[in-house]
């Protein structure tokens, strides 16, 4: 793969494709501005060497055109971090060459939400042609978009010489780590709420980790797999013998709760054994028990991978089974640490600092988990594609 940090790109046309799906308050403005300023090094990069920039991105999952899910609070925001340059959204790039035609050094297209046209979730080959005749080179630093197959993602690479931007390089060379010989004991926590699209993961993760703490809609499953009462929690019933199956394979390393936090029909929370849960109560939360059991194992790893929260975050109190376990990964200060899932990140957004105690905080919900599995996501091979046609090898190992 061709690394943007490991090639200075002077003087060109270069497409850059970011992943800006922010949230957006009821007023239309940015609530959390991390993916934007995540891109601003690749920015800086390609900048400074007299190039003219052009971003692709997309917002949500808009069926056709839709004004609700417009990038103009992401050019808002990218005027305001880079106050030196005029950043520009195009409206409509397949009628605006004009200003393409007048762009400066000192001016950023913004093109809007690419996924308002047809072509790009269908890897259209020719919107993909017309996509990178704008460009003369392509910059891919949209890792939690690289599980996906879009136009920008992996049809561009066809046509342009293409680059990982330091953010995914950065995303590549920390997750690479937890495949390649990490340091043991390996414990992962895997929460949120299906097993179903976690259940490769977790059959892959085996063969890797040393232990798998499991909570949320994910240990409830398994739960009502050992034959528990698990009353009115949510859980995916088609799944139980694939779960069934998991906890008998997996040689005592899925650690699942052994006492549970429940709402009552009158929304009270109550303790529970897990074997003691009454048919009209929900399963909130892991309990104080379980918490003492993870935090234990979490307290010998020496490497740490947690997606998912392992509670009802969102309703306190059944935010406080997350709460200790983010508690008890930062208090190891002597593991590598990796965080990353959209409600993990959300569960944790309250801490200020949190990103800072950790080794890797990763941009990527399903990417991560994806590439966990697999070792590798469509818009990673498309990148390694083009460098394999253009027997261009990296100066440095990966």
């Amino acid at each position: 793969m061709k690394y943007l940090s490991e090639h200075q790109i002077k003087n060109k046309r270069v497409l850059l494709r970011t992943d800006y799906n922010v949230s957006l308050t009821k007023t239309h403005e940015i609530a959390d501005d991390k993916r934007i300023r995540l891109s601003l090094p690749t920015i800086m990069n390609i900048l400074k060497h007299n190039n003219l920039l052009i971003i692709l991105s997309h917002l949500g999952r808009p069926k056709g055109e839709d004004h609700a899910l417009s990038l103009e609070p992401v050019r808002n925001k990218l005027s305001e971090l880079l106050p030196e340059y005029k950043v520009t959204l195009v409206k409509d790039f397949e009628k605006e060459q004009e200003i393409f035609e007048n762009q400066t050094p000192k001016d950023i297209l913004l093109l809007e939400n690419i996924r308002f046209y047809k072509g790009e979730e269908k890897n259209n080959n020719s919107f993909a042609k017309q996509l990178s005749s704008l460009g003369d080179v392509y910059v891919n630093d949209a890792f939690s978009v690289d599980h996906r197959k879009p136009a920008s993602i992996v049809g561009i690479t066809q046509f342009l010489p293409s680059y990982a931007g330091l953010s995914l390089e950065n995303e590549l060379k920390h997750l690479s780590r937890l495949l390649i010989h990490p340091p043991h004991p390996f414990v992962a926590v895997v929460g949120g709420g299906k097993i179903s699209t976690k259940l490769t993961l977790l059959e892959s993760l085996l063969s890797k980790v040393d232990t798998i703490l499991l909570g949320g809609g994910l240990a409830t499953t398994c739960l009502a797999a050992k034959g528990f009462e698990i009353g009115k929690s949510i859980s995916e019933p088609d799944l139980l013998p694939k779960a069934k199956h998991l906890i008998e394979s997996s040689d005592g390393k899925l650690l699942l709760p052994v006492d549970v936090i429940v709402q009552t029909p009158q929304g009270e929370p109550q303790t529970r054994i897990a074997s003691d849960i009454q048919p009209d109560e929900m399963i909130r939360d892991i309990g104080p028990q379980t918490v003492s059991l993870f935090s234990e194992a979490l307290q010998k790893a020496r490497t740490i991978l947690w997606n998912g929260p392992v509670g009802f975050f969102e309703i306190p109190p059944f935010d406080r089974g997350t709460e200790e376990i983010y508690k008890a990964i930062v208090s190891n200060t002597s593991a590598t640490k990796i965080v990353g899932g959209g409600d993990s990140l959300a569960a944790l957004s309250k801490h200020k600092d949190f990103e800072r105690k950790f080794t890797h905080v990763s941009t990527g919900g399903g990417a991560m988990l994806e590439f966990l599995e697999n070792g590798t996501l469509p818009g990673i091979e498309a990148l390694n594609n083009f460098a394999l046609k253009t027997k261009i090898q990296t100066p440095r190992a990966k």
